[in-house]
């Protein structure tokens, strides 16, 4: 699936336009299941650790790497970053180490940015550009100061910003809002700060954390959220079991977990339209409608 060859062969990086240069500022993206490292990532044989597979991508000028304990290739070097969507990522006790030592620890490696520090993600909704790749977002942002990024479904919910006053500083998780800043070379040419106060009251309104037809709802025992298809996710069925992320006057309906329907044969369940509905019943019990009624 993945490319394997030493990374000094002059020739492989002739073959890589327009790479990001690497610098010593380096960003925790998360973690990742090896099926998130790209197709297209090179095998980096000459690490024996975390730092080391960061300074050797770092030297051949790609933006990404990919470092796991565990997986028989322990790193990878990449133009782009994981495949798996943002609301995917395994958040152990920080943002650079993962649950598991078979998953991968992905880095992006800036030139002229630095990670400054994690801000109130419901302090930001309307007026995002999305994009894919943070070297993108950092492209886009170049004439502005700040950087704000936040982990969304398929990438970066992404915010260009002169200033960053007023918006509150937070503990970082899975789905904070991550600061990156730079020296301006040119005019700023971002978001005017009346307008950007403007925005961010009517965030504070209406927050938006999920992409369109998702839910965020609130993970048990952690203050963070995963967006979820309420419709049809069989353990958050017609709403969030664990409530609505920072849902503070408690008014949004609570979720079924259909897999704990009394009477409901094992694997024999399903969510339709946000309800439980059973296909097969546990012996003394009988099927109704979609549901399993005790004989």
């Amino acid at each position: 699936m993945y490319s394997y060859i030493h990374l000094a062969i002059p020739a492989l990086i002739a073959l890589l336009p327009n790479l990001v240069q690497a610098g010593p500022n380096v960003f925790p993206v998360g973690c990742v299941s090896p099926s998130g490292v790209p197709a297209n990532a090179i095998a980096y044989d000459g690490a024996t650790s975390k730092d080391e597979c960061t300074a050797g991508c770092s030297d051949n000028n790609f933006p990404y790497t990919f470092w796991s304990d565990g997986a028989l290739t322990q790193c990878y070097c990449a133009i782009e970053g994981p495949v798996s969507p943002a609301s995917t990522y395994q958040d152990a006790y920080d943002r650079a180490q993962c649950i598991s030592s078979f998953n991968y620890n992905v880095n992006f490696i800036g030139l002229d940015y630095g990670f400054d520090y994690c801000l109130n993600p419901q302090e930001f909704g309307e007026g995002a550009t999305g994009f894919s790749q943070l070297s993108d977002a950092f492209n886009a942002c170049k004439n502005v100061q700040y950087t704000v990024a936040i982990p969304v479904s398929g990438g970066y919910a992404v915010y260009c910003l002169e200033s960053e006053d007023e918006i509150g500083i937070a503990k970082c998780s899975s789905t904070s809002a991550y600061s990156f800043s730079h020296a301006i070379a040119v005019s700023p040419s971002g978001i005017p700060g009346r307008k950007r106060r403007e925005l961010l009251r009517r965030a504070r309104l209406v927050p938006e954390f999920c992409p369109k037809g998702l839910t965020p709802c609130a993970v048990a025992g952690s203050d963070s959220y995963e967006c979820i298809d309420t419709n049809l996710e069989l353990e958050s069925c017609g709403g969030c079991t664990n409530g609505l992320y920072q849902d503070y006057s408690h008014n949004a309906t609570i979720g079924v977990d259909c897999s704990t329907i009394p009477g409901v044969a094992s694997g024999a369940v399903t969510c339709q339209s946000g309800e439980c509905s059973a296909l097969a019943c546990k012996s003394g019990w009988t099927l109704q409608h979609g549901t399993c009624v005790i004989v």
